[in-house]
């Protein structure tokens, strides 16, 4: 499964981007355009962003 989630973790936050986008109706360039957080940080149930 951790494999599986380096190879897709990209694809699925531009899906999620597009996603935040939309709903938010907020301009794209608020939105990082690649994920800014590491593998390790999102899996991580203790982290939390700044």
């Amino acid at each position: 499964m951790y494999n599986y989630f380096l190879e897709e973790i990209e694809k699925i936050y531009q899906k999620a981007r597009r996603q935040a986008v939309r709903k938010s109706e907020l301009s794209a360039g608020l939105f990082p355009e690649s994920c800014p957080f590491s593998a390790n940080e999102l899996l991580n149930p203790e982290f939390f962003p700044d």
